[in-house]
């Protein structure tokens, strides 16, 4: 359907309300997109973490393994890694908000962040989220239409990483800077 879709993609979708994760989930997986769905703050920490983990822990049965631990290393490497989070799904009665997010901040190099606001999320909130480098934010409700624009920002802002490094690399080998491998016969 999409060009953006042969990129390998996962998705962890952290929303409120069933139908909406389940409609979104469903069209994101038919597109073969990998999708996890979280429903409170508990289970997107314990996919988190679990994910993330399951890169290090190699040693599994494959019936042991969740869909997280079975991917080949290439593909996570490869792969753009979106969590969508819905704003509800902070604690935004109490300041636990931003210990929230604190715990986030350890995922925002190994993955992108989407978020879902209400129309009358506060800019303090919006303000703290831009502090962390949270940039991408969306009013819901989440149509397609809106996570096709995620899953485009998402691949841009990959690629643009990519660019800066390969340029780093070339300017690196054009000053010299690269040191040459030596072997020596004992």
């Amino acid at each position: 359907m999409i060009d953006m879709f042969k990129i390998g993609m996962q998705v962890l979708l952290a929303l409120n309300g069933k139908m909406g994760r389940l409609k979104m989930s469903q069209w994101l997986q038919k597109n073969e997109v990998l999708t996890w769905e979280a429903s409170e703050w508990n289970e997107l920490t314990q996919i988190l973490q679990e994910r993330f983990k399951a890169k290090s822990n190699a040693q599994c049965s494959p019936t042991e393994c969740s869909k997280a631990e079975s991917l080949n290393k290439q593909e996570v490497k490869d792969s753009v890694f979106i969590i969508v989070v819905d704003i509800g799904l902070l604690d935004l009665n109490t300041d636990i908000w931003k210990e929230q997010l604190n715990f986030l901040d350890k995922y925002c190099g190994k993955a992108k962040f989407a978020w879902i606001l209400n129309h009358d999320t506060s800019n303090t909130i919006k303000m703290e989220l831009r502090s962390k480098g949270h940039l991408l934010m969306v009013n819901r409700p989440l149509y397609k239409a809106k996570m096709i624009q995620i899953l485009e920002a998402a691949i841009k802002e990959r690629n643009l990483e990519l660019q800066k490094k390969t340029n780093a690399f070339k300017s690196m080998t054009a000053e010299g800077d690269l040191h040459e491998c030596l072997e020596l016969d004992p």
